[in-house]
């Protein structure tokens, strides 16, 4: 009984190491091209050691696509 219970075992260690078992699937997403940048209008500095930092766009998946994230003074 353990020889065969054994015998058994190494049979499986060998056959998952070999690669016959299904292995994972592998699903792979095209992202859409980035849209060309939008023209921001800057508007007034608040504070004379502020920097402007341009708007630019962000890819939050699939479902979301690319999102516009404005140009903000900081």
């Amino acid at each position: 009984m353990k020889k065969s219970v054994l015998a058994l075992f190494l049979t499986l260690v060998i056959l998952s190491a070999s690669g016959c078992c299904p292995t994972r699937q592998v699903v792979v997403y095209e992202q859409t091209p980035m849209p060309p940048a939008k023209v921001e209008v800057m508007k007034v500095r608040p504070c004379p050691k502020a920097v402007w930092v341009p708007g630019h766009w962000v890819w939050r998946g699939r479902h979301r696509g690319w999102v516009w994230v404005t140009g903000r003074w900081k």
